[in-house]
């Protein structure tokens, strides 16, 4: 997901490199940033189904809109990226009802397992502990979920993968 996002940020970036200081957020501008997320390989390659696109660009404009009035040039590109996570958490945490699996929000729920359970340093036995809560959350929700998910959800599956990898 960061990967997507680092390369989100720099087509953005790249294709508002202009040096205006007034009204920056005009509706050709605005139809640029949008065409260029929407049309973006990293998202359309991960976010297939364009029901689920276009709500997800739409958002992402929007916010940025609203936290960058001047426009991307404005906001160094360590930052960009913090506030593009940033974005992306919220969005998932917009969404109401449920969450189809698909591989955005898998991809969404391993960064979220991996930032608030798992240490960095054993890459690969948390990545095998994600593997087996979001099995698990699969098995127990198959078709979609809840989103945001609880915290005491995510709480009781990784204490489930944590004793089961324990295991002699």
């Amino acid at each position: 997901m960061k990967k997507l996002l680092l390369i989100i940020i720099t087509i953005v970036v790249s294709i508002t490199s202009c040096k205006q200081r007034t009204n920056v957020w005009t509706k050709a501008y605005e139809l640029r940033v949008y065409d260029t997320l929407y049309n973006s390989l990293p998202i359309s390659s991960r976010i297939k189904d364009t029901n689920l696109r276009k709500p997800f660009v739409k958002y992402l404009v929007q916010r940025y809109k609203a936290l960058l009035p001047y426009g991307f040039y404005s906001i160094s590109n360590d930052s960009l990226i913090r506030l593009s996570e940033k974005i992306t958490d919220e969005y998932t945490g917009v969404l109401k009802g449920t969450a189809p699996w698909d591989d955005a929000f898998e991809a969404s729920l391993r960064n979220s397992l991996l930032k608030q359970y798992f240490k960095k340093d054993d890459s690969s036995d948390q990545n095998q502990l994600c593997t087996c809560a979001i099995s698990k959350l699969k098995y127990m929700y198959p078709d979609s979920i809840a989103a945001p998910i609880s915290d005491s959800l995510k709480n009781e599956v990784v204490k489930e993968c944590e004793s089961e990898f324990r295991k002699p």
